[in-house]
């Protein structure tokens, strides 16, 4: 027996994901996205949450304010759509400033001998690096939650420093320090 069109085979809904790099930092900031969809895509629909939008697989975007911004992805496919939205996904800090926020606070800034870190979370490690991107401090601290930490400053000269906090878990804080 022979019955003609009796099976249909469609396409799956795509499963809509993605990444951004970095997630965090100083402003202008410029994050590059990577599409981590599943399943067949032929459109993207791109969401900054500053107002900005893309239609490329891949792109790049430059947020230029400070703020916590929500990031959608909208992935189109011949078999359906999926969107996701990573909320306050990327955080853009502002200018020489200290950091206070629910998880974690740094300060003083400007500093002179010593800069704090109070966090309600683990700490894993911190690095310091000058204006020119050289390393002047790389420590491995391992302190627990909740961590006080105190980084010694005596040792450097004045200037402005990016230091970069590991949390345990692999995010990273980035906060610009002026020694003064």
């Amino acid at each position: 027996e022979l019955k003609t069109d009796y099976i249909t085979v469609s396409n799956l809904p795509p499963t809509a994901n993605f990444s951004g790099n970095p997630t965090s930092g100083f402003f202008p900031l410029m994050v590059n996205f990577t599409d981590l969809t599943s399943g067949a895509v032929n459109q993207w629909r791109w969401y900054f949450g500053d107002g900005g939008t893309s239609i490329v697989q891949d792109p790049a975007h430059t947020y230029t304010n400070s703020g916590n911004y929500t990031v959608s992805l909208k992935a189109i496919g011949p078999g359906g759509s999926d969107s996701i939205a990573k909320v306050n996904y990327i955080t853009v800090l502002v200018g020489i400033e200290e950091l206070n926020t629910d998880i974690m606070k740094v300060y003083p800034n400007p500093c002179s001998e010593y800069l704090m870190i109070d966090s309600k979370e683990s700490v894993q490690s911190i690095a310091m690096a000058d204006i020119i991107g050289n390393i002047v401090k790389d420590e491995l601290i391992q302190c627990p939650a909740p961590c006080n930490y105190k980084i010694n400053m005596t040792d450097l000269h004045q200037g402005i420093y990016f230091c970069r906090i590991t949390m345990e878990d692999g995010r990273m804080v980035l906060i610009k320090i002026l020694k003064k």
